[in-house]
């Protein structure tokens, strides 16, 4: 199980966006995730930041102009950098990525890859799913194609596809044997047999959606 450090910033907005996307990173169960919400009453933050952010093997930075601005996130960014976490930091809403230096050396380690910000999404849910899918692929080196089809689906679809086929070419051999061919007849047969060719997609496209079926 991998340690987790989510780090982000006090304002409201940020807020709202990290509970939304806790509530999606909770169902990987591959995930021990720390935050500073979980700080005891009484207890010092910094130490407590300062120790499981050591703890840790993997910090989440939700990025955004509050965060960036903020003195305290941005030595916790620092401090996992030095200490050579893994960090993927996650872009939560809107700021101009290209003037952040920062940023620079963990550019390939940005979450959505097509730097698109969480806030921007018209289904907050799904962005955060989306972000959790790609942290999963980084951190646990799961491929979103990852689960290929088990042996019983694969009979399945075999027979799915021998099925029209069979029937097609049975259809073909009733009308020859009982003197009724025609153009029907051959069309009749042909559509079956074009039918079996929706299940043979699904067996040779690796691309197809059935191969997309996210190891949950």
């Amino acid at each position: 199980m991998k340690k987790v450090f989510i780090n982000y910033s006090s304002d409201p907005e940020d807020k709202k966006i990290f509970e939304s996307l806790y509530m999606h990173l909770g169902l990987i169960r591959d995930f021990d995730i720390w935050h500073s919400g979980k700080i005891n009453a009484g207890a010092v933050t910094e130490d407590e930041l300062s120790l499981h952010l050591k703890e840790s093997e993997v910090v989440i930075p939700l990025l955004s102009v509050n965060y960036l601005n903020n003195n305290f996130c941005m030595t916790e960014f620092a401090s996992a950098k030095q200490l050579l976490k893994e960090l993927y930091p996650v872009l939560i809403s809107s700021f101009d990525i290209d003037s952040c230096e920062v940023l620079k050396d963990v550019d390939c380690n940005l979450i959505p890859e097509s730097k698109s910000f969480i806030e921007t999404s018209s289904n907050i849910d799904e962005a955060c799913m989306e972000v959790c899918k790609e942290l999963r692929c980084k951190v646990l080196g799961e491929k979103l194609s990852s689960r290929i089809l088990n042996p019983d689906s694969r009979r399945f679809l075999y027979l799915l596809a021998a099925l029209p086929i069979v029937l097609g070419l049975g259809y073909g051999a009733w009308c020859y044997f009982n003197d009724q061919v025609s153009s029907i007849t051959y069309l009749g047969s042909l559509i079956m047999i074009s039918i079996s060719l929706v299940p043979i997609i699904k067996l040779l496209l690796p691309t197809n959606s059935l191969h997309k079926i996210y190891n949950s």
